[in-house]
């Protein structure tokens, strides 16, 4: 693609870098910041869940804003995630007994 849109003339290198500076900023630095910010405050199972749905998200914002087509592997992945979140759900937590305590 380079060398095609060096034969066409184009632009190669961004006149403003602000908004690729931003954007990495923005959804990076600060987005990272959060997420690990959260770890801390929230429980594993909200972080997980939040982390397994993400991929879903970005996959129905593509299919309609985008127009994005879902393939086999795209809806498989989200009947995954769906069945780790039901398992999650629904399954109790394991006490251990130590020495008569329930821990």
């Amino acid at each position: 693609m380079l060398v095609l849109s060096l034969l066409m003339g184009e632009r190669i290198w961004p006149q403003d870098w602000t908004p690729l500076i931003a954007l990495a900023l923005i959804s990076q630095v600060f987005g990272q910041t959060l997420l690990i910010y959260a770890l801390g405050q929230l429980s594993p199972l909200v972080v997980g869940i939040a982390l397994l749905v993400q991929p879903v998200v970005a996959a129905s914002v593509g299919w309609i804003i985008y127009g994005e087509r879902l393939g086999p592997a795209d809806l498989v992945g989200a009947a995954l995630v769906a069945v780790a979140l039901v398992l999650v759900r629904e399954t109790p937590p394991v006490l251990a007994q130590v020495d008569g305590e329930t821990r």
